[in-house]
Protein backbone atom coordinates (compact mmCIF):
# COMPACT_ATOMS: atom_id res chain seq x y z
CA UNK A 1 0.00 0.00 0.00
CA UNK A 2 1.11 3.68 -1.07
CA UNK A 3 2.08 5.97 2.10
CA UNK A 4 0.68 9.20 1.28
CA UNK A 5 2.16 10.80 4.08
CA UNK A 6 5.19 9.65 3.33
CA UNK A 7 5.16 11.05 -0.48
CA UNK A 8 4.17 14.03 0.42
CA UNK A 9 6.57 14.37 3.22
CA UNK A 10 9.43 14.16 0.66
CA UNK A 11 7.87 16.38 -1.36
CA UNK A 12 7.89 18.80 1.30
CA UNK A 13 11.40 17.90 1.77
CA UNK A 14 12.73 18.49 -1.48
CA UNK A 15 10.78 22.12 -1.63
CA UNK A 16 12.63 23.32 1.16
CA UNK A 17 15.68 22.05 -0.31
CA UNK A 18 15.07 23.63 -3.39
CA UNK A 19 14.14 27.13 -1.81
CA UNK A 20 17.26 27.04 0.33
CA UNK A 21 19.03 26.43 -3.11
CA UNK A 22 17.31 29.62 -4.58
CA UNK A 23 17.81 31.79 -2.27
CA UNK A 24 21.74 31.05 -1.79
CA UNK A 25 21.62 31.20 -5.70
CA UNK A 26 19.74 34.87 -5.43
CA UNK A 27 22.44 35.90 -2.87
CA UNK A 28 25.53 35.23 -4.73
CA UNK A 29 23.90 36.69 -7.67
CA UNK A 30 23.41 40.01 -5.68
CA UNK A 31 26.69 39.54 -4.59
CA UNK A 32 28.45 39.39 -7.92
CA UNK A 33 25.94 42.75 -8.66
CA UNK A 34 27.11 44.81 -5.80
CA UNK A 35 31.06 44.07 -6.57
CA UNK A 36 30.27 44.95 -10.46
CA UNK A 37 28.92 48.36 -9.69
CA UNK A 38 31.57 49.12 -6.87
CA UNK A 39 33.94 48.04 -9.70
CA UNK A 40 32.53 50.44 -12.23
CA UNK A 41 32.36 52.92 -9.61
CA UNK A 42 35.86 53.06 -8.59
CA UNK A 43 36.89 53.28 -12.51
CA UNK A 44 34.24 56.16 -13.10
CA UNK A 45 35.90 57.82 -9.98
CA UNK A 46 39.35 57.60 -11.66
CA UNK A 47 41.25 57.82 -7.87
CA UNK A 48 44.73 55.90 -8.50
CA UNK A 49 44.48 52.93 -6.46
CA UNK A 50 46.40 49.45 -6.59
CA UNK A 51 44.69 46.17 -7.95
CA UNK A 52 45.11 44.86 -4.45
CA UNK A 53 43.51 47.93 -3.12
CA UNK A 54 40.66 47.58 -5.82
CA UNK A 55 40.07 43.74 -5.13
CA UNK A 56 39.65 44.34 -0.91
CA UNK A 57 37.39 47.84 -1.88
CA UNK A 58 34.94 45.61 -4.45
CA UNK A 59 35.07 42.48 -1.66
CA UNK A 60 34.57 44.62 1.23
CA UNK A 61 37.53 42.98 2.57
CA UNK A 62 39.22 45.91 4.17
CA UNK A 63 40.34 45.85 7.18
CA UNK A 64 38.79 48.02 9.91
CA UNK A 65 40.78 51.06 10.42
CA UNK A 66 39.56 54.65 12.26
CA UNK A 67 39.89 56.42 8.70
CA UNK A 68 37.47 53.56 7.61
CA UNK A 69 35.66 53.67 10.47
CA UNK A 70 34.97 57.63 9.91
CA UNK A 71 34.23 57.35 6.53
CA UNK A 72 31.34 54.34 6.70
CA UNK A 73 29.50 55.98 9.69
CA UNK A 74 29.30 59.00 7.31
CA UNK A 75 28.36 57.60 4.34
CA UNK A 76 25.27 55.65 6.38
CA UNK A 77 24.44 58.87 8.09
CA UNK A 78 24.00 60.90 5.03
CA UNK A 79 20.24 59.88 4.32
CA UNK A 80 19.35 60.99 8.16
CA UNK A 81 21.03 64.41 7.98
CA UNK A 82 24.97 64.01 8.11
CA UNK A 83 27.32 66.99 7.32
CA UNK A 84 27.72 67.45 3.64
CA UNK A 85 31.71 68.13 3.89
CA UNK A 86 34.08 65.41 5.77
CA UNK A 87 37.49 66.45 6.09
CA UNK A 88 40.36 63.89 6.93
CA UNK A 89 43.26 65.26 7.42
CA UNK A 90 46.68 62.92 9.19
CA UNK A 91 50.15 61.86 7.94
CA UNK A 92 50.37 59.58 5.06
CA UNK A 93 49.64 56.10 5.46
CA UNK A 94 46.84 56.16 8.14
CA UNK A 95 44.11 54.83 5.60
CA UNK A 96 42.17 58.13 3.84
CA UNK A 97 43.12 56.93 0.39
CA UNK A 98 41.67 53.45 1.30
CA UNK A 99 38.55 55.47 2.84
CA UNK A 100 38.23 57.39 0.29
CA UNK A 101 38.17 54.53 -2.27
CA UNK A 102 35.39 52.66 -0.41
CA UNK A 103 33.14 55.76 -0.29
CA UNK A 104 33.52 56.21 -4.00
CA UNK A 105 32.82 52.62 -4.75
CA UNK A 106 29.23 52.82 -3.24
CA UNK A 107 28.18 56.13 -4.88
CA UNK A 108 26.60 56.07 -8.24
CA UNK A 109 29.56 57.98 -10.72
CA UNK A 110 31.78 59.94 -7.99
CA UNK A 111 34.71 62.21 -8.47
CA UNK A 112 38.19 61.92 -7.55
CA UNK A 113 40.34 65.13 -8.37
CA UNK A 114 44.14 65.90 -6.45
CA UNK A 115 43.85 69.42 -5.32
CA UNK A 116 46.29 70.87 -8.06
CA UNK A 117 43.55 69.65 -10.70
CA UNK A 118 40.64 70.96 -8.96
CA UNK A 119 42.62 74.59 -8.94
CA UNK A 120 43.42 73.53 -12.66
CA UNK A 121 39.78 72.96 -13.67
CA UNK A 122 38.46 75.85 -11.55
CA UNK A 123 40.32 78.58 -13.48
CA UNK A 124 38.99 77.15 -16.84
CA UNK A 125 36.33 79.27 -18.60
CA UNK A 126 35.63 77.01 -20.87
CA UNK A 127 36.89 73.20 -23.00
CA UNK A 128 37.29 70.39 -21.33
CA UNK A 129 38.74 71.64 -18.11
CA UNK A 130 35.78 73.75 -17.40
CA UNK A 131 33.72 70.62 -18.18
CA UNK A 132 36.01 68.64 -15.69
CA UNK A 133 34.89 71.41 -13.17
CA UNK A 134 31.30 71.45 -13.45
CA UNK A 135 31.25 67.40 -13.17
CA UNK A 136 32.69 68.02 -9.77
CA UNK A 137 30.33 70.44 -8.94
CA UNK A 138 27.27 68.40 -10.30
CA UNK A 139 28.15 65.02 -9.00
CA UNK A 140 26.99 63.06 -5.75
CA UNK A 141 29.73 62.63 -4.13
CA UNK A 142 33.44 64.37 -4.49
CA UNK A 143 36.96 63.24 -3.23
CA UNK A 144 39.02 66.12 -3.02
CA UNK A 145 43.03 64.77 -2.48
CA UNK A 146 45.97 66.71 -1.20
CA UNK A 147 44.56 69.29 0.06
CA UNK A 148 46.79 72.15 1.33
CA UNK A 149 49.98 71.17 -0.59
CA UNK A 150 49.33 73.65 -3.51
CA UNK A 151 49.40 77.59 -3.99
CA UNK A 152 47.20 79.93 -2.92
CA UNK A 153 45.36 79.57 -6.25
CA UNK A 154 43.65 76.59 -4.05
CA UNK A 155 41.93 78.60 -1.30
CA UNK A 156 39.65 80.05 -3.92
CA UNK A 157 38.96 76.95 -5.80
CA UNK A 158 37.45 74.93 -2.38
CA UNK A 159 35.80 78.21 -1.56
CA UNK A 160 34.04 78.33 -4.43
CA UNK A 161 33.36 74.28 -4.94
CA UNK A 162 32.00 74.13 -1.92
CA UNK A 163 29.33 77.08 -2.65
CA UNK A 164 28.61 75.83 -6.02
CA UNK A 165 28.15 72.43 -4.33
CA UNK A 166 25.43 73.56 -1.72
CA UNK A 167 21.82 72.53 -2.36
CA UNK A 168 20.70 68.85 -3.71
CA UNK A 169 22.02 65.56 -2.47
CA UNK A 170 25.99 66.41 -2.77
CA UNK A 171 28.86 65.51 -0.59
CA UNK A 172 32.15 66.41 -0.10
CA UNK A 173 35.38 64.36 1.43
CA UNK A 174 38.20 66.18 1.57
CA UNK A 175 41.85 64.37 2.50
CA UNK A 176 44.80 65.98 3.76
CA UNK A 177 48.43 64.85 5.05
CA UNK A 178 48.43 67.94 7.00
CA UNK A 179 47.86 68.28 10.26
CA UNK A 180 44.38 69.92 10.85
CA UNK A 181 46.26 72.84 12.79
CA UNK A 182 48.23 73.26 10.03
CA UNK A 183 45.80 72.73 6.94
CA UNK A 184 43.59 75.73 8.68
CA UNK A 185 46.63 77.53 8.66
CA UNK A 186 47.13 77.38 5.09
CA UNK A 187 43.43 77.79 4.33
CA UNK A 188 42.01 81.20 4.54
CA UNK A 189 39.26 82.66 7.49
CA UNK A 190 36.58 82.52 4.65
CA UNK A 191 37.13 78.74 3.62
CA UNK A 192 37.75 77.88 7.64
CA UNK A 193 34.31 79.52 8.83
CA UNK A 194 32.82 77.30 5.31
CA UNK A 195 34.19 74.36 6.23
CA UNK A 196 33.25 74.66 10.03
CA UNK A 197 30.14 75.49 8.91
CA UNK A 198 29.13 72.44 6.55
CA UNK A 199 31.35 69.82 7.60
CA UNK A 200 33.38 68.16 10.31
CA UNK A 201 37.24 67.70 10.18
CA UNK A 202 38.93 64.74 12.14
CA UNK A 203 42.10 64.35 12.69
CA UNK A 204 43.29 60.73 12.41
CA UNK A 205 46.64 59.26 14.05
CA UNK A 206 48.85 56.73 14.29
CA UNK A 207 51.50 54.57 12.54
CA UNK A 208 51.65 54.07 8.75
CA UNK A 209 50.04 51.05 7.81
CA UNK A 210 51.13 51.49 4.46
CA UNK A 211 52.64 47.94 4.67
CA UNK A 212 49.15 46.09 5.64
CA UNK A 213 46.32 48.72 5.32
CA UNK A 214 44.38 45.69 3.22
Amino acid sequence: MVDLNKILAGLRVMTEAEELEHKREQAEAEARKAQSERSWALRDSEIPITDEMRAAVVRDTLKATPALATVRQWHEAWKSGAAPVLVLVGRPGVGKGVAAAWVLSRTHRPVYLKARNLVAYHAASFGEERQRYEQAVRTELLVVDEVGTEQREAKAAIQDVLDDRIGGKRRTLLISNLSKAALLERLDERTVDRLRELGVIVELAGKSMRSGAL
